[in-house]
């Protein structure tokens, strides 16, 4: 199982990141957890809604 582990780290060790700055990886990097976090705000609105509106029917 480490083998296994430690190839994937190696692997994303020599991953090229050619045509990618630093500050293009970081602003890739950070648009998608701002895209993450406002998903996961979303689902939890939906469902809150989903789950009150099962709770209300008569």
């Amino acid at each position: 199982m480490s083998q296994i582990i430690e190839s994937i780290l190696q692997s994303a060790r020599n991953a090229s990141h050619e045509g990618y700055s630093k500050d293009d990886r970081t602003i890739i990097f950070s648009s998608t957890a701002v895209g993450a976090l406002l998903t996961v705000i979303f689902v939890t609105q939906a469902l809150q809604y989903i789950i009150i509106q099962s709770i209300n029917v008569p």
